[in-house]
């Protein structure tokens, strides 16, 4: 009979989406087979012993792990405060039981040396990943992943076990037919469901070890195959035109809200203004992500990066970051990547100014004019980023709000500007452009065309960014 599944996670790092995991595996395999200890313990029970019985009740473990989760397991190493989260890990491994670090949005697990050495074989275990914008499918995967550990347990156990046991009907040796076929064949490299599902039912009866490792395989690929079709399927749906009005996503919680910009051709520039011409055809070949919002505070102080821009005493939070440089913008864009994965960066011109017309031809992406109720500018101060309407694609503050950097250095014109949406360098390398205008600049600035040349060393209160992701 199974065990019970045991979730461990620290209340500090990834509480939330261990509740949410509990609850969801609570539904499929009923309330009491799953053991998390909010839930389980009662009121003046002793914690260590509680969790010792739990655990010896345990074959599945799940290592909840998220983006805080080795700071403050070194935090602890360092205290003399007893860590319950890293005893049950190592009791879990010394049992033998089937352990799955479970990595909330996209962290990374530790490497072996960083890890004590009573926990230090965690990272010889699969991994499994889940994230908040896939959470069903990927809680869905780690159900399966579930069934399937325990399956192999079982076919290990029957392995161990004397033919005068409770298995007689399993012909392990290795002399078995299905071992001589799974050998001939190599099996262990099919790369064919259908045929390792074949032979499984064809083994059932003699040898189910050999069986269950042929099912085990072909659910392995099969769940691939599903998350591969999955994964098509969402990229297709974000790429739809205007899919960045309902659908958008991130790669990890402290991240930004990315929503993806077609491939496509539009007209950049204008003849309103001697800097914003000649109007040139620019085609963007392949489809972009880029935040929904300007970078906030706490994305910023998230990152925990030196630089501590100040607020102006208008408050931090959900309102775009301001005072960072071309330079603290980047750093923020390096960090990013590095945690993530990813290729995060900042926007080209042509991409800025993609984005703000969103299919548009008029002076702004609202029309003609834009007035107070759709952009925030002639302001004493910022607000809440995404306070304001997006435009076609889904993203907000494009007019208004903050100044925002883009990756190309500064030029009067744009005579022999790129003409696919890549970024201009040469010109004044002591300037990046700055787009979009901010809450103090007067209308007329916030044009979809207007565009400024601002030292890459400058930070002001009205000057903040938004990021792209290279998809």
């Amino acid at each position: 009979m199974p065990g019970k599944i045991f979730v461990n996670y620290r209340r500090d790092d990834a509480k939330d989406m261990a509740a949410r995991i509990r609850d969801r595996l609570a539904q499929t395999f009923g309330d009491a087979n799953v053991f998390m200890d909010v839930d389980n313990l009662m009121a003046g029970q002793r914690f260590d012993r509680e969790l010792e019985k739990a655990l010896a009740q345990t074959d599945v473990f799940l290592a909840v792990i998220g983006p805080r989760w080795l700071d403050l397991l070194t935090e602890r190493r360092a205290s003399s405060e007893r860590d319950y989260v890293r005893e049950e890990i190592a009791g879990a491994v010394q049992r033998g039981v089937v352990v799955i670090p479970v990595l909330v949005e996209r962290t990374l697990l530790s490497r072996a040396e960083a890890l004590p050495e009573d926990i230090r074989d965690l990272v010889l275990h699969q991994t499994h990943e889940v994230a908040h914008a896939r959470f069903g499918r990927d809680v869905g995967e780690l159900i399966e992943a579930i069934r399937l550990g325990r399956k192999a347990a079982f076919a290990e156990h029957a392995s161990s076990q004397p033919q005068s046991s409770a298995w007689p009907a399993l012909h392990t040796g290795t002399g078995s037919e299905a071992e001589r076929e799974w050998r001939a064949h190599d099996l262990d490299n099919c790369d064919e469901p259908g045929l390792l599902r074949a032979y499984a039912a064809k083994w059932e009866t003699a040898d189910k070890l050999w069986s269950y490792k042929a099912n085990q395989i072909a659910a392995r690929l099969e769940v691939a195959q599903l998350r591969r079709q999955a994964d098509a399927l969402f990229e297709s749906c974000l790429r739809e035109p205007g899919s960045g009005k309902d659908r958008w996503f991130r790669d990890i919680d402290i991240g930004p809200e990315l929503v993806v910009v077609p491939a496509g051709s539009f007209t950049m520039g204008s003849n309103d203004y001697g800097h914003e011409q000649p109007p040139h055809e620019v085609t963007i070949s392949r489809p972009f992500a880029v935040g929904r919002l300007p970078v906030t505070f706490a994305e910023w102080d998230a990152a925990g990066l030196p630089h501590k821009p100040g607020d102006e005493g208008w408050g931090r939070g959900q309102r775009p970051v301001i005072n960072v440089s071309w330079k603290d913008a980047k750093s923020y864009a390096a960090w990013l990547s590095q945690k993530t994965g990813k290729t995060y960066r900042l926007l080209s011109e042509a991409e800025w100014e993609c984005c703000c017309r969103a299919g548009t031809t008029a002076e702004y992406s609202f029309g003609g004019t834009i007035t107070r109720q759709q952009a925030l500018f002639g302001a004493k101060q910022t607000v809440e980023a995404g306070t304001f309407p997006s435009n076609a694609w889904g993203l907000h503050d494009m007019h208004g709000t903050v100044w925002e950097w883009s990756e190309d250095n500064w030029h009067p014109n744009y005579q022999g500007a790129p003409d696919d949406g890549s970024a201009w360098q040469d010109g004044d390398l002591s300037l990046r452009v700055l787009r979009g205008g901010s809450w103090y600049n007067v209308r007329s600035a916030l044009r979809s065309a207007n565009r400024l040349g601002y030292p890459s060393v400058g930070r002001n209160y009205s000057i903040g960014f938004r990021l792209a992701r290279t998809l």
